[in-house]
Formats: C-alpha cells, structure tokens, sequence
C-alpha cells in the first residue's frame, strides 16, 4: 500500500473527509461552518487559506457524532449492552449545546444501521436530534434499519420511559423493539416507550414494533409537539396528549398488526378488549391528519384531564381541534366521547369499521360533561346479519351527554337494524345530507328532551322516532 492509500485508510483522513464533505472544520467537540465550501484546513485556518471565516454573531456551529464512533463505541449487535455509549454522546451534545457562544448551535447524535441492546434507558437533552436511518414503515422489522431493543421496566407500566426527549429534542428515523414482549394472553406490561419531558419535541419516521405503550405526551407540558409518521403495534396504548396549550399535530400515525397479523393472535385479542389507540385530554387546537388504527377497543378517547394531574401546576382541560382523513378499522368504539371543551372538534373524512366486542359503536358520548362535535364525510359500514344474530357495527351514533352533535355529508351503510342509527338522547344534533342504507331501520331517535333537526337526507326505506324536526328528507 502507498504512503498515500495508507493516509487515505486512516481514521484521521476519514474523519477529515467527513468534515469537507460537510463543508465544515472540526473544533474540539464543535464543528464551525465556513463560508467556503471547497477549501477547508483542518490543521490550521478554520476556514482554509483565502477563504472567509464566518460571522461569529451568525455562524452555524454543529456537533455531530455517531454512537459507534469513539469515545462512545456502541456496538449495535443486539447482545452488547450499549446504554451508556449512546447516552455519553447523548450527555456530549447536551454540554455542546450548553456552552455559551455566539451564532446558532445544532447537536445531532446519529445512530447508524444496527441493533442496540438498551438495557437502561435514555434521556434526550433540550435541543438535542437523534437521528437513525430508518423510514417508517418500511422498517417495523425488528433488525431493520436503527433499532433500539428496549427490555428495561417489565411489569412496570407506571416506571421510567425508554425514551425521555426534553423540551425541543428531536427522535428521528429509528425502531424500537421489546425482544423480551411475548404474545399470550396477558402481554407483559412496559412503560411508555417514548415520552415528551417538554414542549416543542419531534417524533418523526420511528417505527414502534411492540410497545406496551407507545407515545406519551400527557405527563408534562407538551404544547407545540410535532409526530409524524410513526407506525406501529402499540398493544395497551397508542398515544395520549394532555397539559398541551396549543400548536400539536399528528400527522401520518399508524397503529396496527406489524408485530403479529393476525387477529387470532393472545396480543391482538387483548387489544380488542382493553386497548386505546389515541387518547385526548387538555390538547387546545390539536391538528391532527391522516390516522388509523385497527383493531383496538377504543378508536379515540376524549376526556378531561384528570384531576389528580392539575394540581402540579400544569395545564389542564379538554381537548379541542380539527381532524382529516381518519381510519377505523375493525374497533369497538370509534369515538369515545366523555367530554370536549367548548369549541370541540371539526372532523373530516372519517371510516368506520365496527367490528370489535358485543356492541360496537362508532361514536358515543357516554356523557356526562359538555361535548361538541361537527362530522362530515364519514363512512360507517362493517355489519351483517349471521342467522338470527347481528355481527358487527351496533350502533352509528349515540349521544347521551349534555352538548352538540352535527354530522353531515355522511353513508351510514351497515348497523343492527334493530336499533337506531342515529340515537339522541341529549343535548342538540343536527343531522343533515346523509344518506342511510334501506334496511337501517330506525334512521333516527330522539328521546330524553334532546332538540334534533334533520334535513335532506335520503332515508327511503327507513324510520324515524320521537321529536325530531324534519325538512327536505326522502323518506
């Protein structure tokens, strides 16, 4: 080998060709970026010679290390314990970030193709990325991509998360498996695999395999939170948003069997019974696009925070925002309804497949707090008669709290004829434009004082009961 290939073999040189290709010079932990992008001396002028150094009150100073690279090592092999490699970089980019500098100052931690044995957990300092290689969801597998084995907390749900990102962390691009999780009848419970210790935290393209629970974005102030694109097979609890003021969106998350398909399966019969895939408490002006899950007991819980959480001095209340293009599949309840604030949700788009349990039901307000909700475009179908018994899809919409419900521009396909589709039993409900199979029976109910309009929908072949306000329907 030449003096020159041995040069270029070296670790020194690679590194040294990193940091050109990056356009930047190594400092120490630092990496400054110069105004040239083609001449850099990483042995003397920052910038290289001829070239301008940069504005210190604008530069651009980057920390970037890989987990496997020294002093951190981490293997990545699924057997050695890489723990305290990963949270040594972890705990570098924190104390990057945290020495005083002009200019902007970025920390990004990559974690490379490989599978890492966690048996501790992680914390992700303030401001801190973590970046690993996968894509959600191509990368479900358990070997595929940057996946983090979790086996910490067995039969703790209540103890510390695998991950802990504090305020304005990001965790991008990663899996994260539990080897240990066994698919019988009472899963092994594990705490939440990822959870928000402040406001303004990314969760983007991470795969959750088979978490006990997945995202936890209710155990602190968790406004201004960005998720988008998870997916995964969360078997107790998919997501839960509390203490958030303002500015949260979900976006592209996917809750179903990549873990074990079929519905046969002890772990997907145990979610049919007890699991919730979206849980909504204080979330004031959530944005939320382009959801499904499939196969839980509960679709989307919304409730009010509980009072045991609002004497931290933490925000607290209900939930609130705009939906679009939401899926449920093969669910008990799509919409669990306790209650909402006063501006409510707008929900758009929205596919209901009824499936799950004895009476599945796709929205019901079990009251009895104030709810609002205002849905449009929906599908409801999943139902049939087997012999003399009715499968599936019980009931289309339920409301027996106190409030306001207005659904319109909707196909209401398949439900228990012997019950109503739409029963109002409280409150005010405007049902307007939809379009009711023949053979659903009792298209509408009212009872218990409830004030309900109905207006140009097709109802041929159906009924309606009770006082119900009726204008330009085909009945």
């Amino acid at each position: 080998m030449s003096t020159k290939q041995a040069m270029e073999a070296s670790p020194a040189h690679r590194a040294s060709h990193r940091a050109r290709l990056r356009g930047a010079y190594a400092v120490g932990a630092a990496i400054v970026a110069c105004a040239s992008f083609r001449a850099i001396d990483v042995h003397g002028d920052p910038c290289g010679p001829g070239t301008t150094p940069p504005d210190p009150a604008t530069a651009r100073h980057v920390f970037s290390v890989s987990v496997r690279d020294a002093p951190y090592n981490a293997k990545g092999d699924a057997v050695a314990d890489d723990t305290t490699g990963i949270q040594h970089a972890l705990d570098d980019a924190k104390t990057f970030l945290d020495t005083p500098s002009a200019g902007t100052r970025v920390a990004t931690v990559f974690i490379s193709s490989g599978a890492y044995l966690v048996r501790g957990h992680l914390s992700v300092p303030a401001g801190v990325i973590v970046a690993g290689v996968s894509r959600a969801p191509g990368e479900a597998r358990p070997l595929s991509g940057s996946a983090l084995y979790a086996v910490e907390g067995a039969g703790k749900p209540t103890g510390t998360p695998f991950i802990t990102l504090a305020e304005r962390s990001t965790l991008r691009g990663v899996t994260i498996f539990y080897p240990e999780q066994v698919d019988q009848e009472t899963p092994i419970t594990y705490p939440w695999a990822i959870r928000a210790g402040g406001e303004n935290v990314s969760i983007i393209d991470v795969a959750l395999t088979n978490p006990w629970q997945g995202i936890d974005l209710a155990s602190n102030a968790t406004a201004g939170h960005l998720v988008q694109r998870v997916f995964g097979q969360a078997i107790q609890s998919g997501l839960v948003v509390d203490h958030s003021s303002g500015g949260g969106r979900l976006e592209d998350i996917h809750f179903w069997p990549f873990w074990k398909t079929s519905g046969a399966t002890p772990t997907r019969q145990y979610t049919a019974a007890h699991g919730t895939a979206f849980d909504f408490r204080l979330a004031k002006d959530e944005v939320v696009k382009g959801v499904l899950e499939i196969g839980f007991r509960t679709g989307m819980h919304f409730m009010t925070s509980p009072p045991t959480d609002c004497t931290t001095g933490l925000p607290c209340g209900a939930s609130s925002g705009t939906m679009t293009d939401i899926n449920f599949d093969t669910t008990g309840i799509s919409l669990d309804i306790s209650s909402t604030d006063a501006a409510g949700w707008k929900i758009d788009g929205v596919n209901s497949v009824g499936d799950v349990g004895t009476y599945p039901i796709a929205i019901w307000h079990q009251g009895p707090s104030y709810a609002k909700m205002d849905i449009s475009n929906a599908a409801f179908w999943g139902g049939h008669a087997s012999g003399d018994t009715w499968v599936g899809l019980y009931q289309i919409l339920r409301w027996d709290g106190i409030g306001d419900i207005a659904l319109s521009s909707s196909n209401m396909l398949h439900q228990n004829p012997n019950t109503p589709a739409v029963d109002i039993r409280a409150g005010t409900a405007v049902i307007d434009g939809n379009y009711f199979g023949e053979g659903v029976g009792v298209a509408i109910a009212s009872s218990g004082g409830a004030k309900v309009t109905a207006t140009g929908n097709q109802m041929i072949g159906n009924t309606v009961t009770g006082a119900v306000k009726l204008t330009a329907n085909a009945m």
